[in-house]
């Protein structure tokens, strides 16, 4: 195996790995009360600039993974 083989594949472990570390973080974040309501906002503040009027997104509940459920709207 050549050395720019070994680099290359070592380059794309740690790569990989990074991402898997966001995407977990990203998710175990989400299932907080804490990253929900940063959601919550973040999707609040989206519909705001695109609708009439005042947005309200009620509490949120679940997670990625088994459903997200929003309390009202």
């Amino acid at each position: 195996m050549t050395r720019r083989l070994r680099i290359a594949i070592g380059s794309a472990i740690i790569v990989v790995g990074l991402v898997v570390i966001v995407i977990l973080s990203f998710v175990g974040v989400t299932h907080t009360g804490f990253g929900q309501e940063r959601v919550r906002r973040m999707i609040g503040s989206m519909l705001e600039g695109r609708v009439k009027g005042k947005v309200y997104i009620g509490r949120m509940s679940g997670g990625f993974f088994n459903g997200v459920t929003i309390d009202s709207v």
